[in-house]
């Protein structure tokens, strides 16, 4: 079994305006997990978990105007596809949906 959560960076009390993606292997295999954006420039990104382990991948989100849309796969298991989209929320003023409004 596979642990994913997606949660907000904080800094302190504070959102840093990125995402934590967070997964746990409890599996006893390396597990490959594929990233993929879909639309908002944050690229795309692999990572490999160790069998126990847990990792954490942060998602710069400021040249999206802290919007995001990804989807997060894992290599030989063909049915599973986690995704994930909207905009984090800081308490700052914010920015219409560049990918909406073709802006990016």
């Amino acid at each position: 079994m596979v642990e994913i959560q997606c949660e907000y960076a904080m800094r302190g009390n504070a959102p840093t305006g990125d995402i934590e993606l967070r997964i746990q292997n409890h599996t006893k295999q390396i597990l490959r997990l594929d990233v993929k954006d879909h639309g908002y420039k944050t690229g795309d990104h692999g990572i490999s978990v160790a069998p126990g382990a847990s990792q954490t991948l942060v998602l710069t989100l400021a040249e999206s105007h802290r919007w995001y849309d990804f989807s997060l796969t894992i290599a030989g298991a063909n049915q599973f596809l986690r995704r994930f989209a909207g905009r984090l929320e800081t308490g700052v003023s914010g920015f219409s949906d560049p990918v909406m409004g073709q802006a990016t």
